[in-house]
């Protein structure tokens, strides 16, 4: 009886350490991973306060991905009906699934739109009629 509350307390902060570790946030450059506690994204640069306490700006085109509280976005090619771009934007990352990556993308004209890359290169649009299938296949 008496080992009864450490094993309570015990399992309580395990419980509590996984959660808080899959809700960090992060951001990823060519020069390493920086853990944060804050990331405010703009047009240019990402602000940063680090895990230390730190103020850190970062330029977003140093930037690979980054994570914030939980929601992952992807550095990846923009296709604009089916044809590749020159541009790269953050696209969030909803799920994966053998191989494949669903990403969400506000349009800058309000429009939301998700894709499917294998890799970095576009697999499939995901139409409004079928956004609903797509989602369920890959488990969302």
């Amino acid at each position: 009886m008496k080992k009864l509350p450490i094993l309570l307390l015990a399992l309580s902060y395990s419980i509590i350490s996984m959660a808080g570790g899959q809700k960090g946030s992060w951001v990823q450059t060519s020069e390493g991973r920086l853990d944060c506690k804050k990331i405010v994204v703009y047009s240019k640069v990402a602000k940063l306060q680090l895990e230390n306490g730190e103020r850190k700006s970062v330029p977003i085109d140093q930037i690979t991905s980054y994570s914030d509280n939980g929601k992952v976005f992807n550095k990846i090619p923009l296709y604009e009906r089916g044809t590749l771009t020159k541009m790269v934007f953050m696209q969030l990352l909803k799920a994966r699934e053998d191989g494949l990556s669903l990403y969400k993308y506000l349009n800058p004209n309000g429009d939301v739109d998700e894709y499917i890359y294998k890799g970095n290169i576009l697999f499939m649009f995901v139409d409004v009629s079928t956004r609903e299938d797509i989602n369920k296949d890959f488990g969302l």
